[in-house]
């Protein structure tokens, strides 16, 4: 765990060997397996190559194709918080795998301050143009909120295949503070989803979402996780 800025922010990069795949080729050639086919000799190959070790570190060397990034506000200030124990168990079981073309990002920003010294608006105007500020140019942005679409985990990984072998190299997931998202962050949004109907805590929809990136990274890859 870092602090810098106000800010906290740990990564478990996966960084996958772009030997034999050049920049400008990617969008004629697929970077990931259809989710819909079998994906078996994907999981021999990895069942050989993808023994998972201790640590935060890939073995790969070079930078990961696709950077799967979850920009999230948290209140929480306790050391070995649940949360950043689950979500760091599962960014360090993907970094385990050699040779995979995925990055696991998180960023967790402060909450702004809310009433009584802000309005609620307020305080959703300064955590959304915090949120954007880590939104970079290119990135392709899912905000998650009460008011988006329902999203199954193989839709979610066939999305993630199709922008990656459209050549996105970050796809960024906002999760919002207690007070919601602010429209300007609803606005820049290429996709708004839900990963429930129901209305969940922030910390317990943030581990649920780097759960979900991890099932999705080990269905694209053949990973025998996904039953």
């Amino acid at each position: 765990h870092n602090v810098r800025g106000g800010h906290s922010t740990f990564c478990a990069s996966l960084c996958g060997r772009a030997s034999g795949v050049r920049e400008s080729g990617l969008r004629n050639r697929p970077v990931f397996p259809d989710p819909s086919t079998s994906l078996e000799p994907f999981r021999r190959s990895m069942r050989c190559k993808g023994k998972q070790q201790k640590g935060s570190q890939s073995r790969a060397s070079g930078r990961a194709l696709t950077t799967l990034c979850v920009i999230s506000i948290s209140q929480h200030s306790k050391k070995n918080h649940w949360c950043d124990i689950a979500c760091e168990e599962y960014t360090r079981r993907l970094a385990g795998y050699d040779g995979a073309k995925f990055g696991l990002e998180e960023v967790i920003l402060k909450p702004a301050p809310g009433p009584p010294k802000n309005t609620e608006e307020q305080q959703k105007n300064q955590e959304g143009d915090s949120l954007l500020a880590r939104v970079e140019d290119g990135d392709y942005l899912f905000v998650l909120d009460e008011r988006g679409k329902s999203i199954s985990t193989f839709e979610l990984a066939q999305e993630i295949r199709n922008l990656s072998n459209e050549g996105i190299r970050r796809i960024d997931f906002a999760i919002g503070g207690s007070a919601g998202h602010s429209d300007k962050v609803r606005k820049k949004a290429n996709r708004m989803i839900k990963v429930s109907d129901m209305v969940l805590n922030h910390l317990i929809a943030r581990a649920l979402l780097v759960e979900q990136l991890y099932r999705v990274a080990t269905i694209l890859l053949g990973v025998p996780y996904h039953k």
